[in-house]
């Protein structure tokens, strides 16, 4: 019949899923200040603020990383209680660099899923020298 006929048939497919709900990837990251000033050699305070939407307690790792290795990458992991807030502090110290402006950012993961970028801005400036003089 050179394909002119064709045949169909419907069927009813009934699909029943038991088990536990998972959800993944459930988490928002905000910066408490963005901006900095620092020298060669000390470190930065970046302070960080962890939303938990969800019902159950949830444990993320937030993480500074440096765009152009200028500072030190550093990370750490922070419960946080269903639907809740909290903030943390992160510490990443300044190489010897160039006095300048430099960016890095500040992730929210959980597991090695990225939830939340926030970008940072950083500058640099030379330690400063005392005139030695003292009391």
């Amino acid at each position: 019949d050179n394909s002119r006929k064709s045949t169909s048939v419907t069927k009813t497919l009934e699909l029943t899923c038991t088990g536990t709900e998972v959800t993944t990837g459930q988490g928002a990251l905000s910066l408490l200040q963005s901006t900095f000033s620092v020298a060669q050699g000390k470190q930065i305070s970046i302070p960080v603020q962890i939303r938990n939407p969800t019902s159950n307690p949830l444990t993320y790792t937030i993480e500074f990383v440096s765009t152009g290795n200028w500072a030190d990458t550093v990370s750490q992991q922070e419960t946080v209680n269903a639907g809740q807030d909290k903030t943390a502090y992160l510490y990443p110290s300044v190489k010897t660099v160039t006095p300048g402006s430099y960016t890095g950012s500040v992730n929210l993961k959980q597991g090695s899923n990225i939830l939340s970028t926030s970008t940072v801005s950083v500058t640099v400036q030379q330690p400063s020298t005392g005139t030695g003089a003292t009391g």
